[in-house]
C-alpha cells in the first residue's frame, strides 16, 4: 500500500518543520521529519492500526488517527483506500483537524 499526502497534509508538516527551524532546533527539525516518515511506513504496513474517529461528515467514514512517535501531541488523521493510504492532516491532536468538508 502507498501513501497519498493530502496538500493540507503537506502543509502541515513543512509548517511544524519550519517552526521548529525557526526556532533553531534543527535537530527536533529532523526528528519531526523522521517521526513523519516513520508514521507513514508504518500505515502503509498496517492501515488498519490506527485509532477508529467518530466523523459527522460522510467522506471521512473511516477516519482514523496515528501519533507520531517521539511527538505524542501530533496526530495523523487518514482514511484508508483500496489502494492507498490518505493522508488529510498532521495536526496538534487539540487542534480541530478541519476536514468537514472531505478534504
Amino acid at each position: 500500500m502507498r501513501a497519498v499526502i493530502h496538500q493540507a497534509a503537506a502543509d502541515d508538516i513543512i509548517r511544524h518543520a519550519t517552526w521548529y527551524q525557526g526556532r533553531s532546533v534543527a535537530a527536533i527539525t529532523r526528528r519531526f521529519q523522521t517521526a513523519v516518515l516513520r508514521a507513514l511506513e508504518q500505515l502503509c504496513a498496517t492501515p488498519e492500526s490506527g485509532e477508529s474517529q467518530a466523523a459527522a461528515h460522510p467522506s471521512l467514514a473511516g477516519l482514523r488517527a496515528w501519533p507520531l512517535k517521539g511527538f505524542a501531541e501530533f496526530r495523523v488523521w487518514y482514511t484508508t483506500e483500496a489502494d492507498h493510504v490518505a493522508v488529510l492532516r498532521v495536526l496538534h491532536e487539540k487542534r480541530d483537524i478541519g476536514i468537514a468538508d472531505g478534504g
